[in-house]
């Protein structure tokens, strides 16, 4: 059963997700329809999505089971956020909102509502820590 449909229409996707396949994305394309499915495999922190929205960066935010999952289509990476970043462990069947006032995203959770800002810094400004397990030079 599907959850929601979020349509970006202008960029030709359409993104479903559902309570435990993951995040699927329907592009038309000269007639064509590509499907492409996301998964844990991918990124997602769990297939167990429970709501969907769209930010105001044209990303695609997403509750599940383990936390929130920021999924970018321009390059198709998956950020998530869980604990320590706050204390919702499991988020719930349909609570999501967006303000259209203020654009922020709230979720909510069995312990809790968590809400995303507007996001105003650019993609690149994104500084991921980084750390070597192993180096060969050659």
């Amino acid at each position: 059963h599907w959850r929601r449909v979020i349509c970006m229409p202008d960029r030709g996707f359409y993104f479903l997700c559902s309570a435990s396949s993951g995040l699927t994305r329907i592009k038309f394309k000269r007639g064509k329809i590509h499907l492409r499915q996301f998964d844990k495999s991918n990124g997602i922190a769990n297939d167990m999505i429970h709501g969907i929205h769209e930010g105001n960066d044209s990303c695609i935010w997403l509750s599940t089971n383990k936390g929130l999952t920021k999924y970018n289509p321009r390059n198709n990476f998956f950020h998530n956020y869980h604990q320590p970043y706050f204390s919702v462990t499991e988020f719930s069947d349909d609570a999501y909102w967006k303000c259209p006032y203020s654009e922020r995203l709230f979720f909510g959770g069995i312990n809790g509502l968590v809400w995303v800002n507007k996001q105003t810094e650019p993609e690149h400004t994104y500084q991921p820590e980084l750390s070597f397990f192993e180096l060969q030079m050659g």
